[in-house]
């Protein structure tokens, strides 16, 4: 019976060291993916030899490689577990655990920009919030850590806050964080039949993150791995993940201090990746993140005549502060502090005028506090 992509699982296990075999378990490892591909491959080397022949000698087996693309739809949460968690880590740089709710003791009501928290709290740069305000919530991103009280973009508006949680979140790598290295498994079955693909040593090398106005938000991992293996496995448990995604929705972008609800954003990131020609105990070539590149994204507004155009022109910076909804309400969100227009131009969309806007996102003076805070996002 022919193999069919229908019953296809895919898993993502982290590494406990580069390139090492990890067991994947489908019930806490597996992600879903939309149209995945992964692929191995292995270099065949030419030999050089003299021999009484006009026939070239038979190549030999050299270093193992692997690449492919994990398009996924953009969840929250489920059951403790987010879709992707570790593809986010390995693209970004650093995951932030989540901080349970805590009730404040005594009601902050000095919030604004900034808002106090218990002494001791596990808050970090770059942490996404879910803040109650006058019994509803709203959602901000750390800026700033001081003892106690925390600098939070955008401001919080209302009397008093009286909850903080602290929300599970990515923030970019400084040049001496490790690598997030991985595992990826693909499992295939027919009636008879049990395959598994391994590759090893993956790390993302692009990340990217699309929101189709008024539609599912989606993230895409251009993945590079080392070594690979494909075996005979037993059966695995299949099942359905019902993920609820998010909807693209309330994406704001302030600019020199004036608000722009925009639309069709996308967010991307280029990791510069060094391939170590030092073999590991395995016999692969370990991969290096030396940095970042063409960190930022596009979006379009509609035209307002040259209020954009001229701050572009006079170089000043703004920031991004964007938020979606799932069905189940639920909220997913990033924040970039400092933001520069590298570009602005005017174009047509059905008759109508946008401005089509090209970003680049900057480190603030965070960044020399031993946090990168230039990119951040969070999930509920």
């Amino acid at each position: 019976m022919s193999f069919i992509d229908k019953g296809t699982l895919w898993g993502v296990k982290k590494e406990s060291t580069y390139g090492n075999v990890e067991t994947v378990n489908f019930a806490t490892d597996r992600v879903e993916f939309v149209n995945p591909t992964m692929d191995g491959s292995i270099e065949q080397i030419n030999r050089e030899v003299t021999k009484p022949s006009l026939v070239e000698a038979e190549s030999l087996v050299g270093k193992e490689t692997s690449s492919g693309t994990l398009p996924i739809e953009v969840t929250s949460t489920e059951a403790g577990l987010l879709n992707g968690d570790v593809l986010y880590e390995s693209a970004m740089g650093v995951r932030i655990a989540p901080v349970a709710n805590i009730v404040l003791g005594t009601p902050d009501t000095s919030i604004g920009a900034t808002i106090d928290v218990p002494l001791g709290s596990a808050f970090q740069v770059c942490q996404g919030l879910k803040v109650k305000v006058d019994g509803s919530y709203q959602y901000v991103t750390v800026t700033g850590i001081s003892g106690n009280t925390l600098t939070v973009s955008p401001e919080l508006t209302g009397t008093e806050a009286t909850e903080v949680e602290g929300l599970l979140s990515y923030r970019l790598a400084k040049p001496t964080t490790p690598i997030t290295s991985f595992n990826v498994e693909e499992y295939l079955e027919n009636d008879s039949s049990y395959i598994a693909y391994k590759y090893l040593g993956c790390v993302v090398n692009s990340f990217s993150l699309e929101f189709p106005l008024a539609n599912v938000v989606k993230a895409s991992f251009a993945v590079e791995g080392a070594g690979f293996s494909a075996v005979t496995t037993t059966k695995k448990a299949s099942g359905c993940l019902d993920l609820a995604p998010h909807i693209a929705k309330n994406i704001v972008f302030i600019y020199d201090d004036v608000s722009y609800d925009i639309n069709e954003l996308t967010v991307k990131l280029d990791n510069s990746i060094y391939n170590s020609e030092t073999l590991t105990s395995s016999g692969i070539n370990k991969k290096l993140i030396t940095g970042k590149t063409n960190l930022g994204g596009t979006f379009k507004v509609d035209y307002d005549g040259l209020s954009l155009f001229n701050k572009y022109k006079a170089k000043s910076s703004g920031e991004l502060v964007f938020s979606t909804t799932t069905v189940d309400g639920k909220k997913f969100g990033g924040y970039a502090p400092k933001v520069s227009l590298k570009n602005v131009s005017k174009s047509t969309d059905n008759s109508v005028y946008k401005d089509d806007v090209e970003l680049q996102f900057l480190s603030s003076g965070a960044c020399t506090a031993g946090v990168e805070d230039a990119f951040s996002i969070w999930f509920e």
